[in-house]
């Protein structure tokens, strides 16, 4: 399984790979969504984990975009702005207030991993 982190905050992207990683996770950090949809033309995600507010495309775009190319993707996107998850569209992945407890990322992806 391979997750792609996302965040433009290059600190949090990297340090929620490293976090995953000593979980046992594949996992590939992205500093904006542009690039993980240039990755992801070579090497498929299993999961995406992505900040909602990012400059040029934001993670709900990112997310359908994803789930448009790689449709068995599972999404979890986190954003420390409540406004942010008052106002989330109706799509089919779950929206998270930051910060995210290392614990509870580690088990959304083993959770999709056995959904596979």
């Amino acid at each position: 399984m391979t997750v792609f982190v996302v965040d433009d905050e290059a600190l949090i992207a990297d340090t929620l790979a490293v976090i995953l990683q000593g979980g046992g996770v594949a996992v590939r950090a992205f500093h904006n969504g542009q690039d993980a949809l240039k990755a992801a033309a070579k090497e498929l995600p299993d999961f995406l984990i992505s900040d909602v507010v990012m400059p040029k495309m934001n993670g709900y775009e990112l997310a359908a975009e994803l789930m448009r190319r790689v449709p068995a993707c599972q999404v979890l996107l986190m954003s420390g702005n409540a406004a942010v998850l008052q106002d989330s569209p109706r799509m089919d992945f779950e929206v998270l207030q930051k910060p995210v407890s290392p614990k509870t990322l580690i088990q959304r992806v083993r959770a999709a991993q056995n959904k596979c």
